[in-house]
This record gives C-alpha cells, structure tokens and sequence, in this order.
C-alpha cells in the first residue's frame, strides 16, 4: 500500500484525521493514538507467527498485504483487518483488537521507538 494511501486510510479512524496526519508529519514521537473497531480491527500475533503470515500473503498474486505493525521490543506483529465484533481468534498468545480499545501507531513507513 502507498504511504499516502496508507496514511489516509489508517487516519481515517483518528477523530480528527488531520491532526493525527499533522501529529505524525511534525510530532516529536510520530504516533498517534487510534481507536480500533471502526474501520479496522487488529490481530496482535508473536513476532514468528506474524512474519509467516505476512511471506505468505506477500506471495499472493496481484495483491499486496494492508498496513501491518511491527513491535520489535515486543516481538509482535499486528495486522490492520476489517472490523468483525463476531471473529473469534484463537491461539497462544494472540490477541483480537476491536471496538472499545485503542492503539498506538506510528506514521507509515516510518520507525518511532520500537514500532515500525
């Protein structure tokens, strides 16, 4: 996904998008604050887990994984998915994000802290 596409489509969830676009382009963490659950949810995986997943769905034709968070202090991985209050995720130490909770994330492509 392109980084503008990318930024528009994740501010989208911001309550005001473009302050969370100006916060990423000139604050001093280049994070915002999003809420999860209305127009993404997010699956939070381990780091091993989460890397298979994303090779195989970069091997998919024609067609490029959405926004994915990195946590390299946490050894985690998180995928941006459509939102699904009925999903129910299952597994050792996964974790389902979604409406009523919220989640840091960093301008794309870009590195703040230990989130890319």
């Amino acid at each position: 996904m392109p980084r503008r596409r990318a930024e528009e489509w994740l501010s989208a969830a911001a309550p005001d998008p473009a302050a969370c676009r100006r916060q990423w382009a000139h604050g001093e963490n280049a994070v915002a604050l999003l809420p999860a659950g209305r127009f993404w949810d997010v699956l939070n995986v381990p780091e091993r887990l989460g890397v298979k997943a994303l090779d195989e769905l970069r091997r998919l034709p024609e067609q490029e994984p959405g926004p994915t968070l990195g946590d390299f202090v946490g050894h985690r991985v998180s995928f941006f998915l459509p939102p699904d209050p009925h999903t129910l995720w299952v597994g050792t130490d996964i974790h389902y994000i979604g409406h009523g909770t919220w989640i840091t994330v960093p301008a794309p492509y870009r590195t703040s802290g230990s989130l890319r």
